[in-house]
């Protein structure tokens, strides 16, 4: 999804990750709904389905309220 498309998905926050695993890379959707909005698995997937590429769509799709932050306020990547 190259332009901003947070709004129209319910999204507040959304990342997508390629992660190297032992049997090759799993995409995985990792996705922090706006607040009152409602999301399950297969609404992402969906979602991702008329954007992206077949191999650019997630094959596990999790939910967090809140992604860890640095002390200047971006993304921290270290924490699990």
């Amino acid at each position: 999804m190259g332009d901003d498309r947070r709004k129209e998905y319910r999204v507040a926050v959304a990342i997508i990750d390629a992660r190297d695993e032992v049997r090759g890379a799993t995409v995985t959707a990792i996705i922090k709904p706006r607040t009152g909005e409602s999301l399950t698995a297969e609404d992402v997937r969906r979602a991702c389905e008329a954007e992206l590429e077949s191999h650019e769509v997630p094959e596990r799709v999790e939910f967090v309220e809140s992604f860890p932050r640095t002390a200047t306020g971006k993304l921290d990547r270290r924490q699990p």
